[in-house]
């Protein structure tokens, strides 16, 4: 499962889910293209985001 995908399952753009996580689309553009890691506050706002555990969001980071 990658976090584009997850994002999908809920329906949301990237500008949706950046805004709600309190980041910029570009940098969640990279976070998907896994060029980036998300720090743990950002993993835990993502997880909220997109109903799913903090294990999920670091598996597609695996």
């Amino acid at each position: 499962m990658t976090l584009a995908n997850l994002r999908n399952q809920n329906k949301m753009t990237q500008e949706n889910l950046a805004k709600i996580v309190g980041i910029s689309r570009v940098y969640l553009s990279n976070l998907e293209k896994r060029k980036y890691n998300p720090t743990v506050d950002i993993v835990i706002k993502l997880a909220k985001a997109l109903n799913v555990t903090e294990q999920v969001i670091i598996d597609c980071f695996k």
